[in-house]
């Protein structure tokens, strides 16, 4: 009853502003909080209930997704430092000794191949949600290993409405029985980068790039960003030059707008988590998701606005308001990238 009421708020406070619901659906992560195969058919459930609202089915290209640090199955990943060991202790000495499934030592080589399986849920339900366009496998070995749990993709289907998407998974890499780093392999963002110019030159003019990982894309957010995001950097240059950034892991409302040394600029987003229980989410955040609105002409976005939709009081609430507290609007200068609109 509970899920099926948010449905029906959700949908209503989308349809509050487009009426049509959204053009695109981007999730940027800890659908499931142990990523088991249950959370995610219930996840399953709920969003196809929620798109049926706009008309749309599953699985759609036009719902756009990461995993996050939850997302991986901690019993598969912690699986692959299991073996079948004998007992030292046996009852007689003639017999054969007896054999239990126990953890092997912890500086012992376990069999890495399991490690494959523990993104397999979310993997699952990704095929069942989605029609992602995974970027191809490299054919170099070494590329191959590197690129092992990054799953990056990038969508160039709707680049005549000006925008490409794309992303990979900032939780990684696996490490056995504890939640993953977040590290991302330079070779990951070499393949989107390779991409994205494959697009560009079939284009008139540049699409607007939005970039979508779980973790916080720059430095100093200590252990709430991604580890090494002096890899990301090629993303902000002439190709794809990417002004636009969506992320999870926050659980909170938040737009700013970066500005460097080399007068790039970044917009990036963080949505309060819609569903998360209370004790998983900071202190005092709402539950919520946030709307991006993006203006175009002739076929190029010009600019966009950013807004939540959070609960307050068993109901949601918009935070549109024009030039108020908790709307961000933005401008694309003619360098591409968005200046905070006067």
């Amino acid at each position: 009853m509970e899920a099926k009421l948010h449905i029906g708020h959700c949908a209503s406070a989308i349809e509050k502003h487009w009426d049509e619901g959204p053009t695109f659906i981007a999730i940027t992560g800890d659908i499931a909080q142990r990523g088991l195969p249950e959370e995610y058919e219930a996840a399953l459930q709920w969003l196809s209930d929620l798109v049926a609202n706009f008309s749309w089915s599953i699985p759609s290209n036009r719902i756009y997704m990461v995993p996050g640090n939850h997302d991986i199955c901690l019993p598969l990943a912690s699986s692959s430092l299991l073996a079948l060991q004998t007992k030292e202790n046996s009852e007689q000495l003639n017999s054969p000794k007896d054999q239990k499934v126990d953890w092997i030592e912890d500086n012992a080589e376990g069999v890495d191949k399991i490690l494959n399986f523990a993104f397999r849920p979310y993997l699952d339900f990704s095929k069942k949600l989605t029609l992602l366009p995974w970027l191809s496998e490299p054919t170099d070995q070494e590329r191959q290993k590197a690129n092992r749990f990054s799953y990056p993709w990038l969508e160039s289907r709707f680049r005549h409405l000006g925008v490409v998407f794309f992303g990979f998974n900032s939780a990684q890499p696996i490490v056995p029985r504890v939640l993953p780093n977040r590290e991302v392999p330079e070779v990951t963002i070499e393949d989107i980068v390779t991409e994205a110019k494959k697009v560009v030159q079939t284009m008139d003019s540049p699409p607007l790039f939005i970039g979508m990982t779980h973790h916080y894309p720059l430095a100093g957010q200590k252990d709430l960003a991604i580890d090494n995001p002096i890899n990301l950097n090629q993303l902000y240059t002439d190709i794809p030059k990417v002004a636009l950034w969506l992320h999870g892991h926050w659980h909170l409302r938040e737009t700013t707008l970066h500005s460097t040394k080399d007068k790039r600029r970044l917009v990036v987003n963080s949505s309060p988590s819609l569903t998360v229980k209370e004790k998983y989410r900071p202190p005092d955040s709402a539950r919520g998701f946030s709307m991006i609105e993006l203006e175009r002409h002739d076929s190029r976005v010009t600019g966009c606005s950013i807004f939540a939709v959070e609960y307050e009081n068993g109901s949601l609430v918009s935070r549109c308001v024009q030039g108020g507290e908790y709307t961000n609007e933005y401008t694309l200068a003619k360098d591409g990238y968005f200046q905070q609109r006067i």
